[in-house]
């Protein structure tokens, strides 16, 4: 019968590491602009989800939030709780 042993592990040696000229080149984004980036600066009436209506002005747009300056204070809407946006051209 064989001896069995304990064996001590070993971790593999590192690779080496990509020089960044070797890498290949990222490419452009194919995606269009988009267009909600367009409706920043303009005035709307958002209604929530709650049944709630504000009146302002588009500050900025993210993937799954926008900001609407509404009486002088800043609010962060998520766009999943929208019902309807009124009055921004399309």
């Amino acid at each position: 019968m064989a001896k069995t042993g304990i064996r001590e592990w070993v971790p593999e040696p590192k690779q080496p590491a990509v020089p960044p000229e070797a890498k290949p080149a990222a490419k452009p984004s194919e995606q269009p602009p988009v267009q909600e980036k367009l409706l920043v600066g303009r005035e709307g009436v958002v209604h929530v989800m709650a049944g709630t209506t504000l009146a302002g002005t588009m500050a900025s747009m993210h993937q799954y939030t926008f900001v609407l300056e509404y009486e002088g204070k800043k609010l962060l809407i998520y766009k999943h709780g929208v019902k309807l946006i009124e009055g921004l051209p399309a």
